[in-house]
């Protein structure tokens, strides 16, 4: 979303929180946005830090958003995207079957 919002103001162009949700939206449905289908808890400790998901479970492409809107993406998020790419089936401290945070849910 920050990428998103980031492009918006460096081309001075006027926005509120509906446009850019909206974009985002239309980016995920053209899959231009990488994504994984988790239910609620499961979304918030992924983006909590709790949950690893290995890149291969990633849906759409990812490549593509990161490619196009790397400029307005920032550094810290760039660190966050470098983590997330390098977690996959071996690294990822669970498996499908067996994973830490299933006993909280």
């Amino acid at each position: 979303m920050s990428a998103l919002i980031n492009r918006n103001i460096e081309n001075d162009k006027e926005f509120c929180t509906f446009d850019v949700c909206q974009e985002a939206i239309d980016l995920h449905f053209q899959n231009k946005i990488g994504y994984v289908t988790l239910i609620k808890s499961m979304h918030e400790k992924f983006h909590n830090g709790k949950l690893g998901i290995p890149i291969s479970f990633v849906k759409g492409d990812f490549r593509w958003f990161i490619q196009n809107f790397r400029k307005y993406i920032d550094e810290i998020d760039l660190e966050k995207i470098d983590e997330r790419l390098a977690v996959n089936e071996s690294n990822c401290d669970w498996a499908r079957n067996d994973y830490p945070a299933a006993a909280e849910m």
